[in-house]
């Protein structure tokens, strides 16, 4: 499931406001997943906690990205970045 095309099927915004649900959206499914994975004993620490503090920054850069880029661009970006990864997948 596309995170970014869904929403962008139900709901009529811009893509800088649906990027934004696409980010609660992954936030909300990751932190459910990082709970579980709290409680399986199967977590390696110092890998952990590199990801995560790696995964805040991208969050926090990639949103004030995402607000500087005009629309279309976004729009453009988004499109040939899922162009490319459907092309890679079917190689």
């Amino acid at each position: 499931m596309n995170v970014l095309a869904i929403p962008g099927l139900i709901f009529d915004g811009s893509l800088t406001k649906l990027n934004a649900l696409k980010k609660i959206l992954s936030s909300s499914i990751n932190m459910a997943a990082d709970v579980f994975y709290l409680f399986s004993g199967q977590v390696i620490w110092p890998v952990a906690l590199v990801m995560a503090v790696s995964s805040l920054m991208g969050g926090v850069l990639g949103g004030r990205l995402a607000g500087w880029v005009r629309p279309v661009v976004l729009h453009w970006i988004v499109v040939s970045a899922g162009i490319v990864i459907a092309a890679l997948y079917m190689i």
